[in-house]
């Protein structure tokens, strides 16, 4: 169940259908439950394609049973394996975090609710080991899990104040130390740990000690990105800012011009970062190599651009103040509008392959359209009277899925596939089989949660009058349960 409390205005007209309009609308009704689109999921990472078959993962979930601890299992997405029981037996556990080599972090709770130790066990549910004990009382929820070498880091709530939150280094030979209180966690690399306290970003290594600034010294650092022990930050958020490249250890390069607003906005490929300049109340997209040097323009200064996303490429996406959606070619040149009316307060989902998926508001619900990079076509894929739609991911044939809730309804939501020219709407997992086939019936309520390196969509379902559980399906209309008959929770994909 996904919560819907997105506030729209609407205005009930004639149902716009979910259809193609890159010239004349046609409407496309929904095709009936059993018919089902071929192929299989692309991954969910931007421009990613499956070339080769790839070994199933375990899918992580909480299992919960009326009146006993909570669990924490996996099962193989292929069901070829039983499930696996990650927690101690008889003991109150939650999901702390993935690691790679199909690793799990487990965290064991004790009476009072809070953390008493967290352990690390492969996703079969052997070589269990508890790498960390906790001070009692202390923490209740484990929020993020990183790992360098040997050592993890971890960011923890504090039990009697949830919005606190300390970062700390496990698993490195010697017990729990806390790296940072109430702070943030950015990067763990090259034996430091990167993180941001009292609004100012700062590293220690492993045991605590020697703890740098890598910020403006302000409390006004605005981390935008981390690629391994490289941070991209804005310095003096709250005023006139700068930009700032560094590593974990210190070593920066300050980018951009002197007397000027210049906010960052990400990396571009590996050889340049992308920032904008205000002046005179208009933003202008800046590209400059990552040492500093080579600054060149990618808008002109009389065009507000609102920067929306990164392609891989390094082109910038953006929103002029018209609304458009545009491109800004990172090798320079002319910028390219790829979508006229994309929708109020539109942004970019995600971009895969040669096109950008953007979600905005429309006078009657939400709208789903598909760009072209290259601005060679927009096409509407889905523009339903209530209708809220979150993207999901690309087939491998061509076809997008895309979850879709109610407004107003906390419950309700449904999977859909749509072809990329925005024919042939479809539901996806509407069947709800079990692992033996055996027809459970239509789900009352679903929520997408993943995609697999194999290409099966991860979902969870109510039926009517049960509890949540876990399904895949290959995009088609049949889904199978992969969880047992308790209710479950999904929590993650492991990693190779």
């Amino acid at each position: 169940m996904r919560s819907t409390s997105l506030a729209l205005t609407l205005t009930i007209t004639l149902a716009a259908g979910c259809n193609a309009r890159e010239s004349a609308p046609a409407p496309s009704p929904v095709a009936a439950p059993t018919a089902a689109p071929a192929g299989a999921i692309a991954p969910p990472a931007q421009g990613a394609t499956v070339t080769a078959p790839a070994a199933p993962v375990w899918v992580v979930y909480a299992r919960i049973v009326a009146k006993q601890p909570r669990e924490v299992a996996a099962i193989l997405e292929d069901g070829t394996r039983p499930m696996a029981r990650l927690s101690r037996p008889g003991v109150d556990s939650t999901f702390a975090g993935v690691l790679a080599g199909h690793r799990v972090l487990v965290a064991a709770h004790g009476p009072d609710g809070a953390i008493t130790a967290i352990d690390q066990v492969s996703a079969d549910g052997s070589g269990r080991r508890e790498i960390a004990a906790l001070p009692k009382g202390r923490y209740a929820k484990v929020l993020r899990a990183e790992t360098d070498g040997g050592a993890t880091v971890v960011e923890l709530a504090r039990a009697d104040a949830p919005t606190v939150v300390d970062v700390v280094a496990i698993g490195a030979g010697a017990g729990p130390v806390t790296v940072g209180e109430s702070a943030r966690l950015v990067a763990v690399a090259d034996g430091r740990v990167g993180f941001v306290a009292r609004g100012g970003l700062q590293s220690a290594r492993m045991d605590g000690g020697d703890v740098r600034a890598l910020g403006g010294e302000d409390g006004q650092d605005r981390v935008v990105e981390a690629r391994g022990a490289r941070v991209l930050m804005t310095l003096h958020g709250s005023g006139a800012g700068d930009v700032r490249l560094t590593d974990l250890a210190g070593a920066h390069v300050d980018v951009g011009a002197a007397g000027v607003d210049d906010r960052a906005v990400g990396f571009a490929g590996e050889g340049h970062l992308i920032l904008t300049r205000t002046a005179g109340g208009k933003r202008q997209l800046v590209a400059v190599g990552i040492d500093g040097k080579g600054e060149r323009a990618l808008t002109p200064a009389d065009v507000d651009a609102s920067p929306a996303a990164v392609a891989p490429s390094g082109d910038v996406l953006f929103t002029r103040a018209d609304g458009a959606l545009a491109v800004a070619p990172l090798a320079g040149g002319a910028m390219r509008v790829i979508d006229p009316a994309p929708g109020a307060d539109a942004h970019v989902a995600k971009i895969v392959g040669d096109r950008a998926f953007t979600i905005g508001s429309g006078p009657t619900g939400g709208l789903l359209r598909a760009s072209k990079l290259d601005g060679s076509a927009t096409t509407e894929l889905c523009n339903q009277p209530l209708w809220l739609p979150f993207f999901g991911t690309v087939t491998a044939d061509g076809r997008a899925i895309f979850y879709r809730a109610l407004a107003g309804r906390p419950d309700g939501g449904l999977l859909y596939s749509v072809k990329l020219d925005g024919t042939d709407l479809r539901p996806v997992g509407s069947v709800a089989r079990d692992a033996d086939g055996t027809d459970l019936g239509a789900p009352a309520d679903q929520d997408f949660e993943a995609v697999t390196p194999a290409g099966r969509v991860v979902l969870e379902a109510e039926l009517q009058g049960t509890s949540s559980h876990l399904f895949v399906s290959g995009g088609g209309a049949d889904a199978h349960r992969i969880s047992d008959r308790e209710h479950a929770r999904f929590a993650a994909l492991t990693r190779p």
